[in-house]
């Protein structure tokens, strides 16, 4: 997953080590909210869209929660199938 994100980010995948345990521990959040039946099942779609959000804001803004020596080059949409609605960046 880190080559990939170097890939679509540019840098390095040494660049990644934070993104992809950002990554992991929203999903497997939202699987357990999920499997042991914590959400109702009207608001399963939402917390999956929700978790989509998540993960946009998150490749957005890595470089400002974790910054890196050089700057991302993010490109739209940053992950191919990931385009999820009113996502708002923050600014340096």
């Amino acid at each position: 997953m880190r080559a990939k994100l170097a890939e679509w980010l540019g840098g390095s995948p040494e660049d990644y080590k934070h993104l992809p345990l950002a990554f992991w521990a929203l999903t497997h959040g939202t699987s357990m909210l999920l499997i042991s039946k914590a959400v109702r099942d009207d608001l399963s779609l939402e917390l999956l869209r929700s978790r989509e959000a998540a993960v946009m804001l998150l490749v957005k803004n890595a470089s400002l929660l974790w910054p890196r020596s050089e700057p991302a080059l993010v490109k739209e949409p940053v992950m191919p199938g990931l385009t999820p609605p009113d996502v708002h960046v923050a600014k340096k």
